[in-house]
């Protein structure tokens, strides 16, 4: 069976946004909402309500993605989850970032390594 890892963006109740990754999401949001093991900043911003998910075939991918999404603005982070009700999420990431489709797999996965030069 093959495993999936997902980039994942929760709303917290002071209205921001927090975003991980998983293999597991239902498990991850769980642990956020009401577990030691939830992320520091989630802790204090309780409870988390799962906004969108990107499912991708490698954990690099779903890092990467996390990471660019990270760094966008909030008015950007808001328009990318805006275009995701309409298509995966995972395919608008693709196209924002020039992530390798979750489909595609003549693509290497050096495609959209944070650590890669352009």
């Amino acid at each position: 069976m093959a495993e999936f890892y997902y980039m994942y963006v929760v709303a917290c109740a002071d209205g921001s946004l927090y975003t991980g990754y998983a293999t597991d999401v239902e498990r991850r949001v769980s642990e956020h909402n009401g577990s030691p093991r939830g992320a520091r900043y989630t802790r204090a911003r309780r409870p988390v309500t799962l906004v969108a998910t990107a499912r991708f075939t490698s954990r690099h991918e779903a890092m990467a993605a996390e990471f660019h999404f990270k760094r966008l603005a909030r008015a950007e982070k808001d328009a990318l989850l805006a275009r995701a009700a309409e298509q995966p999420l995972e395919d608008v990431l693709a196209k924002r970032f020039d992530l390798r489709a979750h489909d595609d797999p003549s693509q290497t996965d050096s495609v959209g390594d944070p650590n890669t030069v352009s």
